[in-house]
């Protein structure tokens, strides 16, 4: 019994220290409500557990074709594909829109987004946003400094399983779910 233990935190060490995303939500299985915003034609929402358009929800999880489709019937855009087998959660593969949003994939499922600066059309759920002062996020309850991240000033915001970047006293970028961030 010990051995097995002994092996199973050595795993869990190992996977914690490897792998550098948020944990994917599952799909949820109720149903839940759509904002108004994101029934409107032209606008995505995203929040903690996917993306929203159309009325539609495509939760981490769902396949790549039904991110993608949202996508291209909401935003008119087309996505450039790239792909990094090098990331801590193992390879993935990315769909880049031009206005600033990748979406992640592992093994042809919807696994995470990141919403860089720059970007215009998409909104979230949880009410933060790019260019959003720090003191006004640091104000939110829900609010957490990540301590010691080696990829700048990030934190985590709950509810909503969101995280993101501060820079120059703003948020720069967002994400929910897996991503391929090197630590």
């Amino acid at each position: 019994m010990k051995a097995v233990l002994a092996r199973f935190s050595a795993l869990a060490l190992i996977i914690l220290a490897g792998c550098s995303e948020q944990e994917a939500a599952a799909p949820s299985a109720e149903p839940q409500a759509v904002t108004e915003e994101a029934k409107q034609a032209g606008s995505i929402e995203l929040s903690g557990s996917g993306i929203w358009g159309a009325g539609t929800q495509v939760a981490f999880g769902s396949d790549r074709a039904s991110a993608e489709a949202l996508l291209a019937e909401v935003t008119k855009s087309a996505a450039q594909p790239t792909s990094n087998d090098e990331c801590g959660a193992g390879p993935m593969q990315f769909s880049r829109y031009p206005d600033g949003l990748t979406l992640n994939f592992q093994d042809g499922k919807l696994v995470g987004w990141l919403l860089e600066e720059g970007s215009s059309g998409f909104g979230l759920r949880s009410g933060l946003y790019i260019g959003e002062r720090q003191a006004d996020v640091l104000a939110r309850p829900g609010f957490a400094a990540i301590a010691d991240s080696t990829l700048g000033e990030e934190f985590y915001f709950e509810p909503g399983r969101l995280g993101g970047f501060f820079e120059q006293g703003k948020v720069i970028s967002l994400y929910a779910g897996t991503n391929c961030f090197f630590r």
